[in-house]
């Protein structure tokens, strides 16, 4: 039996560029820039493959393998100018780059136009003399672009590089020869086409010497397990097609009568049963189960794992509260269909049913003390219960703990370590694909299971800060409410003290009338926002001098009675009149208790720049920076002991800041204090 060559030396080509594109999707990953290498070896493996074929006694057309040889070599030019631009020039713009593979590309499909089309043949067009033209151009380009490759590499790379260069060289050269001879003979030499299998077999082993050498130097561009889940599937699919067509095939040969009908009724069932098996999720789980074992080196794409965690927990679109999130994220890492969250919560005995994912929530809880929890706090071992041993520990310890038949489909246990505490677990059901847990998928539940308890914890945190800023809320309305029944116990109290001395003055007691008159308004104020719960602002037109005396009127039983320094024109500005006479007043008596009876307090109204300002000036105790900027505005800070609510200074500045306006504060210790109101001026 005599060998053709041909068919042999092709046929060892087309094996040597798939095992070698198929090194490059497992083992030499993130070598040379590898989309573009690998695209350029498929297509050479497919060429490769089509003339042996064609020689098998197979009718192939010319043209088919014509475009084939377009394919593979725009698959090379595309590979060299992206390693040569990519990785030397950048900021080539894109016809630069790509733009030689185009016009290389464009002469030989030009060519094989000419040959497809009837007219341009019969009007005289030489197809095969344009096609054997770009095959030389492209050749030609190819041989340039890799003399640029070697010439500017770094030295560290020359070695490496030239068994890659000297690869495709090989390729090129032999093209340019071939071509070149046909030219000069008139026709491509049967002898050189029937050689040119065995020189592309070697090229693949050169260009798999370089891959398999090269080390982390370039940028790190690999095939993702989802292109090579989605190739194989591809494949398959045109395998079990292609089985099928043959099965068909022989049933018409089998009988002509029926075989044209059994032809299609199993072409349309093979279709529907291979729809049927691509669209099942336990087949797909199997099938990338396959692939991570047999293909990677490790079981998990970790960026892929950890990009889809970080975005199941944060998707504010997907309608699930974090809870349901944090168990769908662990579920989805082991294929796992459902789970089950338990925390411990407010200091409780016991670790209570938290929420659930596609399965219902049960109401068993576990004991702060009973085995499983004090395993799982003791080792924060993720736990497979289908692989335990009943004589280890972990065995011992799950034996122990009584599980309720509503758990019975529980597999995997995941501890939610957070600070080296178990703030709770999640239990997922069964996986749709069986599997026995190893190291890294212990190490990767174990890191998700600590990320998704950081989530839990400040969910945890913020509903307790939101409870408490509601006590807050209503401590500080409470607060407000003492203040203002304080100040008005006082005046009471004055004109109590005073009663006896002067009751018979009739100038006394119309003064405590008025007295007993303002703190009835004021108290009548204080219920009205206690029934609309808030303080509401009524903003009108104020004349600040006229409050600044009635504040400096309501003042004046203690010492040292404040002075009033006003300026000639009336200064108007838009504020809560009583609110503004309030703070005013505030003011004055905390200077009142910082200063001495024979000391001075002074209040100053001014006009600058389109602001009303008032100084409030005393000669008391003063104030350090510190004090100032700490504890000064702190709501419930007070320095009066149990006599104060400490919201004075606080609630003088929210007065002004709620009419556009702020609190300024000058101290010395042992100096005095100065405060200034700010407020923009009211037409």
């Amino acid at each position: 039996m005599t060998i053709d060559p041909a068919l042999f030396g092709y046929s060892i080509a087309a094996i040597a560029y798939s095992a070698l594109m198929l090194g490059l999707l497992t083992v030499w990953r993130s070598r040379f820039r590898g989309p573009f290498l690998v695209l350029a070896t498929a297509a050479t493996a497919f060429w490769a493959a089509l003339i042996a074929y064609s020689r098998y006694d197979v009718d192939v057309s010319q043209t088919t393998i014509l475009f084939a040889e377009i394919i593979r070599d725009g698959a090379w030019l595309l590979f060299l100018s992206s390693l040569l631009y990519g990785a030397i020039m950048d900021d080539v713009p894109w016809f630069g780059r790509y733009g030689g593979v185009s016009i290389a590309v464009g002469v030989l499909a030009l060519g094989v136009g000419v040959e497809l089309l009837p007219f341009l043949r019969n009007a005289g067009y030489q197809g095969g003399s344009v096609l054997v033209l770009g095959s030389i151009v492209t050749s030609l380009y190819g041989l340039i672009a890799l003399e640029q490759i070697h010439r500017n590499a770094r030295n560290t790379q020359r070695r490496t590089t030239m068994y890659l260069c000297l690869g495709i060289a090989a390729l090129l050269a032999i093209d340019l020869f071939l071509y070149s001879n046909a030219i000069f003979d008139g026709e491509i030499s049967l002898l050189f086409w029937d050689s040119r299998g065995f020189v592309v077999a070697m090229s693949a082993f050169l260009i798999g010497v370089a891959t398999s050498r090269r080390q982390a130097q370039a940028p790190g561009i690999f095939v993702s397990r989802q292109v090579v889940f989605y190739s194989a599937t591809l494949i398959g699919a045109g395998i079990y097609l292609t089985l099928v067509g043959l099965a068909g095939y022989f049933v018409q040969r089998f009988d002509q009568h029926w075989g044209a009908a059994a032809q299609v009724i199993l072409f349309v069932a093979a279709v529907i049963l291979f729809m049927i098996i691509i669209m099942s999720e336990q087949t797909r789980a199997r099938f990338r189960v396959f692939i991570a074992k047999h293909f990677f080196e490790n079981k998990y794409d970790y960026r892929d794992e950890w990009l889809r965690l970080i975005h199941t927990l944060t998707d504010s679109e997907e309608d699930l509260p974090l809870r349901k999130r944090a168990i769908k994220a662990l579920a989805q890492i082991v294929g796992s269909p459902s789970g089950m969250l338990w925390l411990q919560r407010d200091g409780k005995s016991a670790y209570e049913p938290y929420s659930s994912w596609d399965v219902q929530l049960c109401d068993h809880s576990w004991s702060v003390d009973g085995p499983l929890i004090a395993f799982l706090r003791r080792t924060g071992w993720v736990l497979n219960l289908d692989d335990l041993q009943p004589d280890s520990e972990a065995g011992a310890e799950v034996q122990a703990e009584k599980m309720p038949a509503e758990l019975s489909d529980l597999r995997i246990v995941v501890p939610l370590m957070h600070e080296d505490r178990l703030l709770g677990l999640v239990g997922l059901s069964k996986p749709k694909t069986p599997v026995s847990l190893n190291f890294e998928d212990h190490d990767l539940l174990k890191t998700a299971g600590k990320q998704i308890a950081s989530y839990l914890a400040q969910e945890i945190a913020t509903e307790q800060l939101a409870e408490s800023r509601q006590f807050e809320a209503f401590n500080r309305l409470t607060a407000y409410v003492m203040h203002d029944l304080k100040n008005a116990i006082a005046q009471q109290s004055l004109v109590v003290e005073n009663a006896e001395r002067h009751k018979r003055n009739p100038a006394f007691i119309d003064d405590a009338i008025e007295t007993i008159k303002g703190s009835v308004v004021r108290m009548r104020r204080v219920v009205e926002q206690l029934k609309q719960g808030a303080r509401e602002e009524h903003a009108d037109k104020v004349d600040v001098g006229s409050v600044i005396l009635g504040a400096i009127a309501e003042s004046q039983d203690r010492k040292p009675v404040p002075t009033a320094i006003l300026c000639d024109e009336r200064i108007l500005v838009r504020a809560d009149q009583e609110r503004l006479r309030m703070a005013l007043y505030h003011a004055i008596r905390n200077a009142q208790d910082a200063t001495p009876d024979d000391g001075s307090i002074e209040v100053e109204l001014t006009a600058d720049g389109g602001r009303c300002i008032i100084r409030i000036s005393d000669t008391g105790c003063g104030m350090d920076a510190a004090f100032i900027r700490d504890r000064l505005f702190r709501p419930f800070d007070s320095t009066k002991g149990t006599q104060g609510m400490g919201i004075g200074a606080y609630q003088i500045r929210e007065t002004l800041r709620a009419a556009r306006g702020d609190l300024d504060v000058e101290s010395l210790p042992e100096k005095g204090t100065s405060l200034f109101f700010r407020l923009p001026l009211g037409a």
